[in-house]
Parts: structure tokens; sequence; C-alpha cells
């Protein structure tokens, strides 16, 4: 397993397995959402959370960059994802 691959722990196809816990688009209520189905506001007010991140508050986070998140926080044992 080169380098590159031991970082990529968490890949596109993993993040219907990840699950963060955010407000619900159209309430004050929270929701268990995977990485892959929650909204942009969603994932973004959840990753501002976790670490400190400039930028847009609603920015675009495609499925690319959502792996590259995850992967940082798996990489610092801050991540938890459910077995295939």
């Amino acid at each position: 397993m080169d380098e590159q691959q031991q970082q990529e722990i968490v890949t596109i196809d993993d993040l219907d397995r990840i699950f963060i816990r955010a407000k619900a688009d159209d309430s004050e209520r929270y929701v268990n959402l995977s990485v892959k189905e929650a909204s942009d506001l969603q994932f973004d007010t959840w990753a501002k959370s976790r670490v400190q991140i400039q930028g847009e508050e609603d920015e675009p986070w495609g499925l690319a960059e959502r792996a590259d998140f995850c992967n940082r926080l798996w990489q610092n044992g801050e991540l938890v994802m459910l077995k295939k």
C-alpha cells in the first residue's frame, strides 16, 4: 500500500456510512444524516463545528471534498465509520 492509499482511508463510496448530527433544513430539530445525504449547509455547519475553517458559510462541498475532510478527521482519530 503506497503513502497516498494509506492517507485516503475514507473514499466517496464510504460517505454513506459516516453519519453526522445536524439541524434539519426545515426546522430546529436535529437529524442523523450520512455525509453523502447532508445538504451543503448541514455539512458545512457540522464541519466548522469540528475544526477552524475559513470561508463562506454555505460554501458548496463536493463529494471529493467531503471525503478529503473526513480523511483528515479519521487520521486524527476524530471520526468513526460504520463497518461494511
